[in-house]
């Protein structure tokens, strides 16, 4: 039912993904800077459809990063699309999406014999800042803060993945990426790095904000209100909306969202697979 897509399907691959651009920021952004066809960098993705009736109605794509990222219609397109997956043996590391399409995907790759762990999630939208208190210094990060994002990025996955999910030089260049082709910001105090964001951006869709990262002595502070207000900012000058996804359980980060003026919109499923 799944077939690839290439960079002569991108129209209509835009316009299902244009039925709910809030969801689809990274899916947007990647095929209008990379486009759709294989290559070898971080970014390029293997692209797959389904089609109902002639028209596009699912697709996928699973990044060389990694991660793979999705939209359906109705979960009823999902069905099929962990099976040709595991055909292709093309599997994600990490997943995130709608509890009832994703939880599609994971059953059949589950009947596969691969592990999934998952992780109940709130889809939060954001289209104003509320006003909050400036800690630090926050500002726009620059190309020599690189390093240090890399190495909080690397912290970040430790704790919230038990494990380095993502190699030093494909967070470094995703962070690149980011800065240079979207967003990122940081708080500085006493001249150290102490909090740090970055957002994908698709102009004229939406944002996704994500690497939302405190050092552990300097949390409790508001830092990282500051920083995500500071990076929300800036993207609502260029793009409609910002959006994240935050686990359940995670409530420090949920206080820090709503205060910010985030809004639950969907319930969400955030997964790690074992290969």
């Amino acid at each position: 039912m799944y077939q690839p897509l290439y960079e002569e399907n991108s129209d209509e691959a835009l316009a299902l993904l244009e039925q709910c651009p809030e969801y689809n920021v990274v899916l947007l952004s990647n095929i209008n800077t990379f486009g759709m066809d294989p290559g070898s960098t971080p970014f390029h993705a293997a692209y797959l459809g389904r089609r109902e009736g002639g028209r596009l109605v699912a697709m996928c794509g699973r990044y060389n990063l990694g991660s793979l990222f999705f939209h359906a219609e109705s979960h009823k397109y999902m069905e099929g699309m962990g099976a040709h997956l595991l055909g292709l043996g093309i599997l994600p590391g990490y997943m995130a999406g709608p509890a009832s399409e994703l939880e599609v995907v994971l059953s059949e790759l589950e009947a596969g014999g691969v592990g999934v762990d998952r992780q109940p999630a709130d889809f939060m939208l954001l289209r104003e800042v509320v006003q909050v208190d400036v800690v630090g210094m926050s500002r726009g990060a620059e190309p020599g803060d690189l390093g240090v994002m890399v190495e909080m990025a690397a912290m970040f996955e430790e704790e919230m993945f038990g494990t380095h999910a993502m190699a030093t030089d494909a967070a470094r260049d995703l962070i690149s990426a980011q800065m240079t082709h979207g967003f990122a910001s940081v708080v500085e105090v006493d001249g150290r790095i102490v909090s740090k964001a970055e957002a994908t951006a698709a102009p004229g869709y939406g944002a996704q904000v994500g690497g939302v990262y405190t050092l552990p002595g300097a949390r409790g502070r508001g830092y990282s209100q500051a920083c995500v207000a500071h990076l929300c900012r800036r993207c609502l000058e260029t793009v409609p909306s910002c959006s994240l996804t935050v686990h359940k359980d995670n409530y420090p980060a949920l206080g820090v969202y709503h205060r910010i003026g985030f809004s639950r919109v969907a319930e969400w499923l955030i997964a790690t697979l074992e290969r």
